[in-house]
């Protein structure tokens, strides 16, 4: 509530009761234009608060904070019991990304004219990506993080076939599919089986392979500079906000 929005309400009230007292169609004018002031005043002003909480890059886990912070997302106190049974849930979240994913399919498979492949990676590889995992979630595995860092140097060169396995066969292992979803509201009075967003709690040893699937799929996109469109116009989007 800064001095400018204040002063727009003020003078929105002052000339409501002068409507209110004289009721015309100039004082009804006056009041329309100052109402229409104060609701853009306002607007702008919760525009700059939350681009100043949320416009800087952060990490998912204090984004999260930031959000609950200023009561956007569901809170603790208002939390509601699923009332859907896993295999409901389950129907629901499976055919949601089935058909997002045919749909993602049909649109760019039509005019992808790349070839990749992926390339084997060394024991370094798998070492690094699984001390860089920082969650101690446990997923259906029910092998820790802790306990893995501890087993790392007699798994290490076992793990490395297994990923370049994967790699080299387009395969991926059934226990690395499954994975613990937890149905979280996404508003207050959550009633419909849509209200609620699954979280999937995968194996740790699953993380580490989907990391390296990632580095090499975002540098043969950096290559063949995919995220140019992207950016040219999201620097012209900035570009016109700073003016």
């Amino acid at each position: 509530m800064s001095d400018e929005v204040l002063s727009e309400i003020k003078n929105r009230n002052k000339l409501y009761s002068i409507y209110k007292r004289n009721p015309s169609l100039a004082s009804w004018e006056a009041f329309k234009t100052a109402r229409n002031k104060a609701t853009l005043a306002v607007r702008d002003s919760k525009k700059r608060y939350f681009s100043s909480k949320l416009g800087s890059p952060q990490s998912g886990k204090n984004l999260w904070k930031t959000i609950r912070n200023l009561n956007i997302a569901a809170s603790k106190k208002n939390k509601t019991d699923c009332p859907f049974d896993c295999e409901t849930l389950n129907n629901y979240y499976t055919s949601t990304g089935a058909k997002t994913f045919s749909k993602s399919l049909s649109n760019h498979q039509k005019h992808f004219k790349y070839k990749f492949q992926f390339t084997a990676v060394c024991e370094n590889d798998i070492a690094r990506c699984l001390l860089k995992i920082k969650s101690n979630a446990v997923g259906r595995d029910g092998l820790p993080l802790k306990f893995l860092k501890l087993i790392l140097p007699y798994i290490l060169a076992p793990l490395t076939h297994l990923v370049n396995h994967c790699f080299t066969t387009s395969t991926f292992p059934h226990g690395w599919k499954l994975a613990k979803v937890i149905p979280v509201q996404k508003k207050a009075d959550a009633r419909q089986i849509s209200d609620f967003r699954p979280i999937s709690i995968l194996p740790c040893l699953c993380k580490v392979c989907e990391m390296l699937l990632f580095e090499q799929i975002e540098e043969f996109v950096l290559e063949n500079n995919f995220y140019r469109p992207f950016n040219l116009v999201l620097n012209v989007d900035i570009a016109v906000r700073q003016r």
